[in-house]
């Protein structure tokens, strides 16, 4: 396990080589090529900023660690300096494979990933630090998404979340949420600005009609988000009084212009065993809370069926309350933007949110959009991190591919994905034959629309 890991981070830390099968002149991403099998040379970019030198208002809360990842302070802490913490980095077919006047004539769609880890202190989006284990896959990720083509970009964001035990989500959880979201937000617009002016990025061009996003676990939280929630309003019935300590959604942190338009560029979402969140009210007909939308980007979810972290269908959501031990995490009074404090609504007793995952996702959203879905009977939050080869089928997170860690899988829902997204882009998605593959492979490629899947052990629903 631990050479898997050295190896990743050789590759991330060195320039990217790898067969070119002579693509000297590859052709634009959306022209129907088996991006399954293709394998070009890519690069990346440093680590580049999307926030302003000396933004107003802007914190970044840090709370106190026990030392095993880095957080080492006994105080609650608010950190002011978004260029050094919203930061991001780029990996894109290299200018020996597609050039410089390639990119001009022809500029790719561009992937941007958010990483997991709960909004926690101790998870970072580049995987550098020996706790990180499971952000480490987010340069994968990157690395393969450029193999098949596309720009992609691995964007950090704030964090700090004081988990609440048992079942509630405490009032810390919900303000990094929400901060998170205005980062994501914010690097969007810095996208489009950046690509407008013709900045940050003299090495690849990007098609800002063709912007794709997705993440893992708390990233595919904030993909979903992104992508469906084009409102104050609709924020506002996820996070209630938010708002008043946070101010709005849209905030002048970022290098981007706060008027940026970028919801109806997005053309994709990619689900990682993510979740999404819905007012009481639309838990029975939750196509009613996004009927105001205008655009429903298309969808492609990956899920495990006993994934108990975000479970794959729907669960209620509670927010901590008042009572010992739970006092601490029902209000929170630092690093807020307005002052003052803020505290989780409703009562101790009832919910107050519904979660939802990929099968509802499925459900309320097939024939409304392109969508695939991807569901593992067998397994749980994630992938796992532990090879299997002892006997057939024993990697529990393989999702019908037989493959035997997580490195192969993690390929595999790449090509899944850039082929998706391929047909989202020469718009025949809507026609594909099959978009529920349940312990199932997906062989399609190109845009061949037809059905093309293994039939061996394939389900059509996972049972208990």
């Amino acid at each position: 396990m631990k050479l898997f890991f050295v190896q990743l981070f050789l590759l991330v830390n060195f320039q990217y080589v790898f067969n070119s099968n002579n693509a000297q002149d590859i052709p634009c991403y959306a022209n129907c090529y088996n991006l399954v099998t293709r394998n070009i040379a890519i690069d990346t970019t440093a680590r580049l900023s999307y926030g302003k030198t000396s933004p107003a208002n802007y914190y970044d809360v840090e709370y106190p660690g026990s030392g095993k990842c880095g957080v080492n302070s006994t105080d609650t802490v608010c950190l002011t300096n978004a260029a050094d913490e919203l930061v991001y980095q780029a990996y894109f077919p290299a200018n020996n494979v597609y050039s410089k006047a390639a990119y001009d004539s022809c500029p790719l769609a561009v992937m941007i990933i958010f990483h997991p880890g709960a909004y926690s202190d101790c998870s970072g989006a580049f995987g550098n630090n020996a706790y990180d284990t499971a952000n480490a896959l987010m340069p994968l990720y990157c690395m393969q998404f450029a193999k098949k083509g596309m720009v992609c970009i691995n964007v950090e964001y704030r964090r700090g979340n004081a988990p609440a035990p048992g079942i509630y989500s405490s009032g810390q959880q919900i303000l990094a949420f929400y901060r998170a979201i205005q980062d994501g937000r914010g690097f969007l617009r810095t996208l489009i600005q950046n690509q407008r002016n013709a900045t940050s990025n003299s090495d690849y061009q990007i098609d800002t009609n063709n912007i794709f996003i997705g993440g893992a676990s708390a990233g595919a939280a904030i993909a979903l988000n992104l992508g469906y929630y084009p409102t104050q309003g609709m924020e506002d019935a996820i996070f209630p009084g938010v708002k008043a300590r946070l101010s709005s959604i849209n905030q002048d942190y970022y290098v981007g212009d706060t008027t940026i338009e970028y919801f109806s560029k997005i053309r994709g979402v990619m689900d990682l065993w993510g979740n999404g969140l819905l007012p009481l009210s639309a838990g029975s007909d939750p196509i009613s809370f996004f009927a105001d939308n205008g655009h429903f980007p298309a969808i492609i979810c990956f899920h495990g069926f006993i994934d108990e972290t975000a479970p794959v269908d729907s669960q209620l959501v509670y927010f901590s309350p008042s009572t010992s031990p739970q006092t601490i995490y029902h209000s929170e009074n630092h690093c807020l933007t307005n002052g003052g404090k803020y505290t989780v609504p409703g009562s101790d007793a009832s919910p107050d949110l519904i979660s939802f995952g990929s099968q509802m996702i499925y459900n309320f959203l097939n024939g409304q959009v392109p969508i695939e879905f991807y569901l593992d009977c067998n397994a749980g939050h994630g992938l796992d991190t532990a090879s299997c080869t002892a006997t057939p089928g024993c990697y529990d997170t393989d999702y019908g591919t037989g493959y035997t860690d997580q490195y192969q899988v993690t390929r595999y829902i790449v090509q899944r994905t850039s082929t998706f997204f391929q047909a989202v882009i020469k718009n025949i998605a809507h026609s594909l034959d099959k978009n529920k593959f349940v312990n199932c492979q997906n062989y399609r490629y190109g845009c061949d629309t037809m059905d093309n899947y293994a039939t061996v052990n394939c389900l059509t629903n996972c049972t208990q």
